[in-house]
């Protein structure tokens, strides 16, 4: 190889060289991108907040219950807040709440759709009457009505003048005692409808003339007029009622929370709760509360819909938070096969360039050659 061609090669593999390291800069730069952006998804995950599931004891409070009702009929009045006065050593000013079951009257209106009257029973002489109504389009509500003769003392049946046999509606008392059969209705007994659940609502609402008869659904008593009744178990019952609109009046309950403010003493147990309460004599209290020493209940009571609420809050956040690990875990797997790929075009660039060096070596000594040939002749 001549002298110029030897410099020519030595300068094509130095420019070759030259172009090896720009390429290895080059990938060196994107690595070291890619490793803050490693690096700042890293910081990324650990500033992420691991979710916690909630404690069922961060729901759960404990209150006191004043709990001898058996002795005193208090209802299970519960202490709601307490207080101390200043005006006597040791003494709270008390609230206490119960839960007290209110009635209020409204109505309900069927149509009749059908009666008819039973054969006399062979066993007592007692006639059945029936009555079916329809409420909003549903049939099926079947009442009954039942007569039984009047008996002389004698246990024989009495009669009118013609010597037909006199009936008188059974009645829902058995020895003293309301005892009522579903859908049956009965009169309502002078003195006696005060003890029936609601009637006193319903007369105040409606008048006492709209009560003179009731029966029970299995929930709540309906109460019906004299007019009603007549339609649905009048003597003759010849179906002229049917398709005749009748109101009952009924009553329903709701719970309402009293609160009853006292004056009272605390007493702690060797533990340091609340063992009983000594209330103040004051006429103004609650017959059950005034002057009573009480004992304590310490009662404790999860608030379920709240620890469920926050469970589903934790679900919520654990989805979230396994979704963000699972996004910064792909996208870090990405960066890592991006810079095992530049990694490889590094060790590829430094084969090649430790071959273009042991060529401009083995070039270099060519041209060293050329010289001491050419110039060292007269040497």
């Amino acid at each position: 190889m001549g002298m110029a061609a030897s410099q020519a090669r030595f300068l094509g593999l130095t420019a070759r060289k030259s172009n090896v390291e720009y390429q290895v800069q080059q990938i060196n730069q994107q690595r070291t991108s890619l490793a803050n952006e490693s690096a700042g998804l890293y910081n990324q995950m650990m500033e992420l907040s691991v979710p916690t599931p909630p404690a069922v004891s961060s729901f759960v409070s404990t209150s006191y219950v004043l709990d001898d009702t058996a002795t005193y009929n208090n209802s299970n009045y519960k202490i709601t807040n307490m207080q101390k006065t200043y005006e006597e050593e040791g003494q709270y000013s008390v609230s206490l709440s119960s839960t007290k079951t209110q009635y209020k009257a409204t109505t309900e209106t069927f149509i009749i759709i059908g009666t008819s009257i039973g054969n006399p029973s062979e066993k007592d002489g007692s006639i059945t009457y029936s009555a079916t109504l329809s409420k909003d389009g549903a049939s099926g509500i079947s009442l009954a009505c039942v007569r039984n003769p009047i008996l002389n003392d004698d246990k024989t049946p009495k009669t009118d003048e013609d010597g037909n046999p006199l009936y008188e509606i059974a009645s829902a008392f058995v020895d003293g005692k309301l005892s009522p059969t579903v859908n049956q209705v009965y009169p309502i007994d002078d003195g006696k409808g005060v003890s029936i659940m609601g009637y006193n609502e319903v007369v105040e609402d409606m008048g006492k003339n709209e009560a003179k008869y009731f029966y029970n659904d299995g929930t709540k008593n309906h109460f019906l007029s004299q007019a009603e009744f007549d339609a649905l178990f009048g003597e003759n019952n010849d179906n002229s009622t049917v398709n005749q609109e009748v109101t009952f009046g009924s009553t329903y309950a709701y719970n309402k929370e009293i609160i009853t403010e006292v004056k009272a003493r605390l007493e702690q147990s060797s533990n340091g709760r609340l063992s009983s309460i000594i209330i103040e004599e004051n006429d103004e209290y609650p017959e059950e509360l005034s002057g009573k020493i009480i004992s304590l209940s310490a009662v404790q009571e999860t608030d379920q819909d709240a620890y469920d609420q926050a469970m589903n809050d934790y679900e919520y956040e654990k989805a979230m938070y396994e979704k963000a690990i699972s996004d910064i875990n792909s996208k870090t797997e990405t960066i890592q096969a991006k810079d095992q790929s530049l990694e490889l075009k590094i060790q590829q660039l430094d084969t090649e360039q430790n071959a273009i060096a042991t060529e401009m070596e083995s070039v270099k000594k060519v041209i060293e050659d050329n010289v001491d040939n050419t110039f060292k002749i007269f040497a």
